[in-house]
């Protein structure tokens, strides 16, 4: 090892054929641009390897909405399924009580058809009983 005395102790490393221009810096020089790289690049794997956790994260989201909302398309189909029989027994009721409505109002006309013939006969009746109980 040579001491610092010695004039090869203040030499720069020649560069090798491998190494880029400008790698002729001393180690000393080189070291901590390479410690700056090596540090860089672990932060960017750390930062990769935390967005490809978030983006699991969020594929499983996804596919448990995904899941929902054809949990939740289903349940809508048998809905509106459900609607429409609903709509189809409204409108077969409405049509009932229409009928109905109008068998009611014949009935009550019927009943007052009968009401009259009731009190005419009742008038006949009371006349012939008058009639009858004066002639005694």
């Amino acid at each position: 090892m040579a001491d610092a005395s010695s004039p090869t102790a203040q030499l720069p490393v020649p560069a090798s054929p491998s190494t880029p221009e400008g790698s002729n810096l001393p180690v000393s020089a080189r070291v901590p641009k390479f410690n700056k790289f090596a540090n860089n690049i672990a932060a960017l794997t750390e930062r990769t390897k935390l967005a490809r956790e978030e983006l699991e994260k969020m594929l499983n989201v996804t596919a448990e909405l995904k899941e929902q909302c054809q949990l939740q398309e289903k349940e809508t189909a048998e809905l509106e399924k459900e609607q429409a029989l609903a709509v189809g027994e409204v409108e077969s009721l409405k049509k009932r009580i229409e009928s109905l409505t109008g068998e009611k109002s014949k009935i009550e006309a019927k009943l007052e058809d009968l009401r009259n013939e009731n009190a005419r006969l009742d008038a006949f009746v009371k006349q012939h009983e008058t009639a009858l109980a004066a002639s005694k």
